[in-house]
C-alpha cells in the first residue's frame, strides 16, 4: 500500500510540475492535497513533499513548475487547513518573490495562493507573518517591497477577528509606502489599499471611501477634505474594524498638521469614534492617538484645546479610567509644572472632561488634593489648580453644587494674590459660578464679595465690584452695557432691574448691596471708582438720576454703617491710608446730608451725630476722623435748614 501510494503522489507531482495544460495541473494540486490528507500530515515529511514544492517554486525553466507549486500551496491550506500553518510561514519568502514574477500566469497564481492561504490562517499566524512582511517593505529591492505590499493586501481576505487584530498594524505600513518613488510599488500599495476597501461593510464609510482613498494617496492635499467629510457624515452603524483602519491614518495625520482648525476637526473626530467603534476595536489606536490628544490639548487656540479636551473626556468615559492608568496624574503633573500658561489651562481643561467622565467618586476623591494645591506657595501651582476650579462647574454642571462652598474660599483669597496670574484664574472662577449657579451664589459668594468691596486693598475692592456686577446682572437679566457717558437709562429698565434685585435678594439685601456700591463709587482709585459707577448706572439710575433724594433715603442707614465700616477699615491700616479713605467715605456721606437736608425736615443728623459719637469712643484717630466728616456735614448744610434740626 505504501508502494502505490508513494507511485501515486510520484506521478501528481509530475503532471503537477511538466502537465501541458491548465486543467490538468490544477487537478494534480487537488490530488495530491488528498493523498496527503488521506495519508496524513506525516507524508509531507515523508515524501519530502515541501521540498520537491520549493525547489519547483525557484525553478527558473518553466513557469509551468512554478506555477504549479503555486497551485499544491493553495490546495494544500484549503484541504488540510489550520494544520497546514506551520508550513505557511516557510513559504511567505517564494510568495514574495513570486507575486514579481515575469509571467503573467504566475502572478496571477500567487494572488489567487494568497487570497486563499490568507482567508483560512489563525489569528497567531498572522502576528508570526507581519514581521517578514513588515520587513519587505523596507527592502531596498522594488520586487520585494512590492510582494510585501501585495501580500499584505492579501489579508483584506483574512477572516473578521483576524482581520481586526492585523490592520492597526497593516495600513499604517501601506500609507507609508504609497509615495514611493517606483511606479510599481506605488501602484501596488494603491491596489491593496482599495482591497481593503472593498471588504467594508460600514455604509457610510463606504459612501465616502473615494475621499478617504484620496486622502490616504495624496496627505497633504486630500487630508482636510477627508475630515470635513468624516464629520459631515451622520452615522447610522458601528464603525467595523476594516472601516477604522481606514480612517485613523487620515486621523493620525490631520493630528499632525499645523493648522489649529485641522487639529481641531481630527481631534473632534476621535471623541466622535469612542461612540461609533466598538471598545475593542480601538484600543489598539491608543498608544499612537493620545500623545497627538495631548499636544492638541495645550494649542495656543482656546477652540482646539476645548474640543480635545472633550474629545479626551469621551474616551475615558466610553473606554474607561483602565486604558488611561496614567492619564489623570499626567495632567495633574502639567498643573504643577512651571510651564507655559496654555500648557496648564489646557491640563486644567482636560482634566475636568475627564473627571466629568469617571463620576463624581473620582472627583470628590481628587477634590481635596484640588483644594491644597490653591495654597501652594508656587504661583504658578495656584493659577493652575483655580484655573481647574473655573472649568469644573461648566463641565459637571449641577452635580458640582454641593462643592461650592468648598471651592469659594480658595477662589475669594485668590483674587488678593500677589499673582496677576492667580488673580486673573480666581475671577474666572468666580464668573464661572455666577454664571452656572447665580442662585446659589447669592447665598454664598455675595457675603462674601460685600466685605471685598469694603476691603482695605483696592485690588480686593476692584475683583469683588467686578463679580457683584456680574452676580447682579444675572439676577436681574440686564446684560450691563451701559456706557458710562450716557446720561439717561430708559426708566422702565431700571425698575425693571430693581424689582427683581428685590426678589431676588431680599430688601434689606438689597438695600446693602445698592449702599455699598454707592460707598465705592468715591474710592480714590479710578478703576475701582469706574467699575463701581457702571454697575450702579445699569442697576439703579432712572430717569430722574441715579443721585435722587428718594433712592438716597431709601438705604442710608446701611450707607452711614458702610461708610464708618470702610473709614474704620482703612484708618486701621497707616496714616497714608486714612487720607483716601476718609476722602471716599466722606465724599459719599456728604452727597447724603446735603441731598437729604434739601428735601427732607426728619432729624437725620441725630443718626449721623450719634455716628460720630461712635466713632469718637474707638479710638482717637477714627474720632479724629469722624469729628472731620461731621464738621463738612454742617459746613454743607444751609443756615435755615440747620436750624430746624437744632435741639429746642
Amino acid at each position: 500500500m505504501s508502494d502505490e501510494v508513494e507511485y501515486l503522489v510520484d506521478k501528481l507531482f509530475s503532471t503537477l510540475t511538466t502537465g501541458a495544460k491548465y486543467a490538468s495541473r490544477r487537478g494534480a494540486a487537488y490530488g495530491l492535497a488528498g493523498a496527503v490528507k488521506g495519508r496524513g500530515l506525516q507524508s509531507l515529511k515523508e515524501y519530502d513533499l515541501m521540498d520537491k514544492l520549493k525547489d519547483a517554486a525557484e525553478d527558473k525553466s518553466a513557469f509551468q513548475s512554478r506555477q504549479g507549486a503555486l497551485f499544491a500551496f493553495e490546495t494544500l491550506s484549503v484541504t488540510l487547513g489550520k494544520v497546514f500553518e506551520p508550513y505557511i510561514l516557510s513559504i511567505v519568502p517564494l510568495l514574495l518573490t513570486l507575486f514579481g514574477d515575469g509571467n503573467t500566469d504566475v502572478r496571477e497564481a500567487t494572488q489567487d495562493a494568497s487570497r486563499v492561504i490568507m482567508s483560512s490562517i489563525s489569528g497567531h499566524c498572522v502576528k508570526l507573518m507581519l514581521p517578514t512582511l513588515l520587513g519587505g517593505l523596507e527592502d531596498k529591492q522594488w520586487r520585494t517591497k512590492k510582494g510585501s505590499i501585495e501580500l499584505l493586501g492579501a489579508m483584506a481576505f483574512c477572516a473578521p477577528r483576524q482581520l481586526s487584530l492585523s490592520l492597526p498594524t497593516i495600513i499604517p505600513q501601506l500609507t507609508g509606502v504609497i509615495n514611493d518613488s517606483h511606479a510599481q510599488v506605488k501602484s501596488a500599495a494603491n491596489t491593496s489599499l482599495k482591497r481593503f476597501g472593498e471588504v467594508l461593510s460600514n455604509p457610510e464609510i463606504k459612501s465616502i471611501q473615494s475621499t478617504l482613498m484620496k486622502a490616504l494617496a495624496d496627505p497633504s492635499a486630500r487630508t482636510n477634505a477627508a475630515l470635513a467629510a468624516l464629520l459631515k457624515t451622520s452615522f447610522e452603524h458601528y464603525l467595523d474594524s476594516p472601516s477604522l483602519a481606514l480612517v485613523m491614518p487620515i486621523i493620525d495625520r490631520g493630528l499632525r498638521q499645523r493648522s489649529s482648525e485641522t487639529k481641531r476637526k481630527a481631534v473632534q473626530i476621535v471623541g466622535n469614534m469612542a461612540s461609533l467603534a466598538e471598545s475593542r476595536d480601538l484600543v489598539p489606536y491608543l498608544k499612537e492617538l493620545m500623545p497627538l490628544v495631548h499636544e492638541v490639548l495645550v494649542d495656543p487656540v482656546p477652540e482646539a484645546r476645548a474640543t480635545a479636551a472633550k474629545s479626551l473626556g469621551t474616551l475615558v468615559e466610553r473606554l474607561g479610567e483602565p486604558n488611561f492608568p496614567t492619564l489623570v496624574e499626567q495632567l495633574l503633573q502639567t498643573l504643577r509644572s512651571d510651564t507655559s500658561g496654555v500648557d496648564r489651562q489646557g491640563a486644567a481643561q482636560g482634566l475636568s472632561e475627564v473627571l466629568s467622565g469617571l463620576g463624581m467618586e473620582r472627583l470628590e476623591g481628587l477634590l481635596p488634593e484640588v483644594i491644597n494645591n490653591t495654597a501652594s506657595p508656587r504661583p504658578y501651582v495656584r493659577e493652575g489648580f483655580i484655573s481647574l476650579l473655573v472649568y469644573l462647574p461648566a463641565t459637571f454642571g449641577h452635580r458640582f453644587a454641593p462643592h461650592l462652598g468648598r471651592v469659594i474660599p480658595p477662589i475669594l483669597n485668590g483674587l488678593a494674590d500677589d499673582s496677576e496670574y492667580v488673580r486673573e484664574a480666581s475671577m474666572r472662577a468666580g464668573k464661572m459660578i455666577i454664571s452656572n449657579y447665580s442662585n446659589k451664589a447669592i447665598d454664598l459668594l455675595l457675603p462674601e464679595l460685600e466685605n471685598g468691596m469694603l476691603d482695605g486693598s483696592w485690588r480686593i475692592r476692584q475683583s469683588s465690584i467686578s463679580l457683584t456686577g456680574e452676580l447682579l446682572y444675572r439676577v436681574t437679566g440686564i446684560s450691563g452695557k451701559v456706557e458710562l457717558e450716557e446720561e439717561e437709562v430708559a426708566a422702565h429698565s431700571a425698575d425693571n432691574a430693581r424689582k427683581a434685585l428685590l426678589e431676588a435678594l431680599g430688601p434689606e439685601r438689597k438695600d446693602r448691596v445698592l449702599a455699598t456700591l454707592y460707598i465705592v463709587r468715591q474710592d480714590t482709585v479710578g478703576i475701582v471708582r469706574q467699575a463701581s459707577i457702571h454697575i450702579w448706572k445699569a442697576l439703579v439710575q432712572s430717569g430722574s438720576g441715579a443721585d435722587c433724594p428718594a433712592t438716597l433715603t431709601h438705604f442710608r442707614r446701611y450707607t452711614q454703617d458702610h461708610s464708618r465700616d470702610f473709614a474704620c477699615t482703612h484708618a486701621a491700616s497707616s496714616v497714608a491710608s486714612r487720607q483716601p479713605a476718609d476722602r471716599s467715605a466722606g465724599g459719599a456721606e456728604n452727597q447724603i446730608a446735603e441731598r437729604c437736608l434739601l428735601i427732607s425736615r426728619r432729624p437725620l443728623l441725630v443718626p449721623l451725630e450719634s455716628f460720630a459719637a461712635r466713632m469718637a469712643s474707638e479710638s482717637l484717630a477714627r474720632s479724629s476722623l469722624s469729628s472731620r466728616r461731621l464738621s463738612r456735614r454742617l459746613t454743607n448744610g444751609r443756615r435755615k435748614e440747620l436750624v430746624l434740626h437744632l435741639p429746642m
